[in-house]
């Protein structure tokens, strides 16, 4: 029957954004592994703590005002209504996302004391703004035509990215990194770790972009989630394909004597 029909529909968009948020938390395990892989021993734990902290704290702060703040609704009152609940989940997810990519760019030159008062600026000022002026109705909202991000290209990764940039800026390189003398100090100490984290990240965005969506009830919905799925694994495929071999083409230039390749730079960059 109709009811039937409506019901099972209201199910699947129901449980699409649990779903599809629980599997997006991934990107959290698969970022604190590249990070701390990436950074020197004994600032693996301090890098997995920035990595927690920006879960812990994110959820309580959206809990509290994060999420009100962004979408005017309170996500904890009992009137809510499953819809709203499942967004926030999802909204959790990505706000954690955008705070996390500041600690792979400060890593090593910030405390956790001060490292958390980033974070919690991030979470519960620059991100729910950000969200209120485009998916929450805002201003962007109300352009002719409207500003359109599907999976957060302009939020989430535009607010953490630049976050982190102004964040790199201000407390510089780490001390002796740019010195050829002390370059052995600087090599990833778990490369496992880093690729594991790398994949970790690749299965998060199945999560992260198709779910995107925000139900998977309509005939619209599935088009945009395959699109989304189909243009996730391309992308990825080919990102790494490149990265492969170029970093190929780096190390067998490095071999190459320097008196051999006079127009190729005396130092070239490492690729990690």
């Amino acid at each position: 029957s109709r009811a039937t029909g409506r019901v099972v529909l209201m199910a699947l968009g129901t449980s699409w954004i649990p779903q599809c948020a629980a599997s997006s938390r991934l990107m959290q395990i698969g970022f604190a592994m590249l990070e701390s892989g990436a950074v020197r021993e004994q600032n693996a734990v301090a890098t997995y703590a920035k990595n927690v902290l920006d879960l812990t704290t994110g959820t309580l702060i959206t809990c509290f005002w994060g999420y009100r703040l962004a979408y005017d609704r309170n996500p904890l009152a009992s009137d809510t209504g499953p819809a709203a609940q499942m967004s926030s989940f999802l909204y959790m997810t990505f706000q954690a996302t955008a705070a996390t990519m500041v600690s792979g760019a400060m890593a090593e030159r910030t405390s956790l004391a001060g490292y958390l008062l980033l974070s919690c600026f991030v979470s519960g000022v620059l991100f729910p703004l950000a969200t209120a002026w485009s998916w929450g109705g805002g201003f962007l909202a109300q352009l002719d035509p409207p500003f359109h991000d599907f999976a957060g290209s302009g939020l989430v990764h535009t607010v953490g990215g630049m976050t982190a940039l102004v964040g790199a800026w201000i407390v510089g390189p780490r001390l002796h990194r740019w010195d050829p003398a002390f370059a052995a100090e600087f090599v990833p100490h778990n490369v496992p770790s880093i690729l594991a984290g790398m994949l970790f990240l690749w299965v998060g965005w199945y999560g992260f972009n198709p779910g995107s969506t925000g139900s998977m009830s309509t005939a619209n919905d599935i088009e945009r989630a395959s699109n989304a799925v189909a243009t996730t694994t391309v992308a990825a495929a080919a990102a790494g394909t490149c990265h492969i071999l170029s970093s190929a083409l780096v190390a067998r230039m490095q071999r190459i004597p320097a008196k051999s390749r006079p127009s190729l730079p005396q130092q070239l960059p490492p690729t990690y």
